[in-house]
């Protein structure tokens, strides 16, 4: 089992994380993923910073990328 140090003081780092640009994304728009729970992270996203009017949709193309797309 490993062990673990607990720590204390040690800030929090300011910023979005890593799906903050979606704030910026219009219905239509799309981005290529290759993590393929995206998606589920994405709603998680919103939900976490209260953007309910924000929809979006997953697809997995021909050549086996994943495409994500704001429906809403």
């Amino acid at each position: 089992m490993a062990e673990f140090e607990i720590e204390k003081n040690v800030p929090l780092p300011s910023g979005h994380g890593r799906w903050a640009f979606v704030k910026d994304m219009e219905v239509g728009d799309s981005f290529l993923i290759l993590d393929k729970c995206a998606s589920q992270k994405i709603k998680q996203y919103c939900v976490y910073n209260n953007l309910p009017d924000m929809q979006f949709a997953s697809r997995t193309q021909h050549n086996g990328e994943t495409r994500i797309w704001r429906i809403k």
